[in-house]
């Protein structure tokens, strides 16, 4: 027997019996009426329900939030949280990003799930003309779903993708973390089922990253100071063994690790203009699995002069810029 209200069918009533002669139309009617007294029953239990679900559902995604705002190390946080997420969520690969649009670079923070060698990279520069637009996504707060016919589309502009659809993945859910009206990253839930994420689990993803962007965004800012210092350090060193020697050839087992830990380099060359301004002497030079330049190999000495003339150094030297020199 179907319980119905304005919007249709909500519920039902089934009564059997074992009675060969089966139910008279007396009896019928009766159910009939059993019915529309059960459907208010019905109506309220089922408001009962939904409110304790949604209740519970609020205490666990604050209490998501509470695992991943008590420590200061993401990994581990999110890690203890990893059960939780995926009772509201499912994923196969679980990927929370920081991003400083100002600065052009996204900064993987965590992953759980699927390792994909081609995101084994921590930093990853963002193309200028990609910063509008994901200023525009981030700052709208709404979740993305891609479906893998979108990948396929999206991967022919930006390779970025590809990885995800040589994995297998059939969607991504990509949620905004947003402080302040600040954008400060994203979470992105990969899935490699055909099953869409439904409406609910979006709007509680949503509601996950809006308990962890706070301390995501503080992470962010706490590496970002951490690795600064760790910057100031090396440099000072540089400087402290560079100043203490009157043969900067001589260090290179010193240096060259050093100016490599902030700059990948495979090779290294410090020299000086002379007074004429038209030729330079080498002090210092360090090669790694590449050939040195002719006259230019470490272990001779570097006394020879260099004319700058028609050379990235005669620019720098006009222009008093630093110069890229493109291979």
């Amino acid at each position: 027997m179907p319980l119905i209200d304005s919007e249709g069918v909500f519920g039902m009533v089934m009564v059997a019996t074992k009675n060969p002669r089966m139910f008279s139309e007396f009896q019928k009617h009766l159910i009939a009426r059993m019915g529309d007294h059960l459907a208010v029953a019905v109506t309220g239990q089922r408001m009962r329900t939904r409110v304790r679900d949604q209740a519970a559902e609020i205490d666990l995604v604050n209490e998501i939030g509470q695992v991943v705002s008590s420590s200061p190390d993401l990994g581990s946080a999110f890690s203890s949280a990893e059960d939780l997420i995926r009772g509201f969520v499912p994923f196969d690969r679980f990927s929370v990003f920081s991003i400083d649009l100002e600065e052009k670079i996204l900064t993987r923070t965590f992953v759980l799930g699927d390792r994909l060698d081609a995101f084994n990279q921590r930093d990853y520069p963002i193309r200028t003309e990609d910063v509008p637009g994901l200023r525009t996504v981030l700052s709208g707060q709404d979740p993305v779903i891609l479906d893998r016919k979108q990948l396929i589309d999206i991967s022919v502009a930006n390779e970025v993708f590809s990885p995800l659809l040589e994995a297998g993945y059939q969607q991504v859910l990509i949620v905004p973390l947003v402080v302040t009206a600040r954008p400060v990253g994203f979470v992105v839930f990969g899935s490699k089922q055909s099953d869409p994420y439904d409406d609910h689990q979006v709007s509680i993803a949503a509601r996950i990253g809006e308990q962890v962007a706070g301390p995501v965004a503080n992470a962010f800012l706490l590496d970002r100071t951490r690795r600064e210092a760790e910057v100031e350090s090396t440099l000072v060193e540089i400087g402290r063994i560079a100043g203490s020697t009157f043969d900067l050839q001589s260090t290179v087992g010193e240096l060259g690790p050093l100016i490599r830990s902030l700059v990948d380099s495979k090779s290294i060359l410090i020299a000086g203009i002379e007074e004429d301004q038209r030729h330079m002497r080498v002090f210092y030079v360090d090669y790694v699995d590449v050939d040195p330049e002719q006259g230019l190999a470490p272990g001779r000495k570097l006394d020879s002069f260099h004319p700058i003339k028609g050379t990235s150094s005669e620019t720098m030297l006009k222009t008093l810029q630093p110069v890229l020199v493109n291979a």
